[in-house]
C-alpha cells in the first residue's frame, strides 16, 4: 500500500479521502475507469458524512423536545438519545475523521435541528437557544446523555410517561 494512504482499518474516511486523492492523481487507468472509481468513492464518503450529519441532527432535535417539552416526554425520546448517541460513536470509532465533518458542519447542524424541533414540539424557534447548548464531546459521551436523561425525563409532566428507577 503507498505510504500516503491511510490505512483502511484506522479510519475508514480517511481511506476513502486519501484512495480518491491517489486514484485521481496517480492510477494508470484510461479516464472512463478513473472517472467512474473517483465519483464511486466520493460517494461512499459523501453517504457516510449524509448519515453522521442526519444521526446527530435527531439525537439534537430529541434533546431539545425532552428539555423543552417534557410534558410530551416518550419512551421512543429516550431511545432515540440512547441509540443515535450510541451509533455516532460507533461511527466515530470507525472513523475517526468523522467528528471533524461533524464538527465543522455543527453551526448548520444545529439550525436544521432547531427547525425540526420547532415543527415537532409546535414551540417556536425562538423558544430555543440561538447556539446549541451541547458540545460534540458532551453529545457523544455516555455519562453526560444517561445525567441528561435522568435529568429532563424525571421531569416529565406526561401522565403516560413514568421514569422511576
Amino acid at each position: 500500500m503507498n505510504d500516503n494512504i491511510v490505512n483502511r482499518y484506522d479510519d475508514e474516511l480517511a481511506f476513502l479521502e486519501s484512495m480518491t486523492n491517489h486514484i485521481k492523481h496517480n492510477w494508470d487507468l484510461d479516464d472512463d475507469d478513473k472517472s467512474q472509481l473517483f465519483d464511486f468513492l466520493t460517494e461512499i464518503s459523501r453517504s457516510d458524512k449524509r448519515e453522521a450529519k442526519h444521526r446527530l441532527t435527531n439525537l439534537i432535535v430529541h434533546m431539545l423536545k425532552l428539555k423543552y417539552q417534557p410534558q410530551r416526554t416518550s419512551w421512543s425520546w429516550i431511545s432515540t438519545i440512547n441509540n443515535q448517541s450510541f451509533e455516532l460513536r460507533d461511527i466515530i470509532s470507525i472513523s475517526p475523521s468523522m467528528k471533524r465533518v461533524l464538527e465543522d458542519d455543527f453551526e448548520d447542524i444545529y439550525v436544521q435541528a432547531v427547525k425540526n424541533a420547532s415543527i415537532e414540539t409546535r414551540l417556536s424557534k425562538n423558544t430555543f437557544p440561538s447556539e446549541c447548548e451541547f458540545t460534540i464531546d458532551e453529545l457523544l459521551n455516555v455519562d453526560f446523555i444517561d445525567n441528561f436523561i435522568d435529568e429532563y425525563a424525571s421531569k416529565s409532566t406526561n401522565p403516560y410517561f413514568d421514569y422511576t428507577k
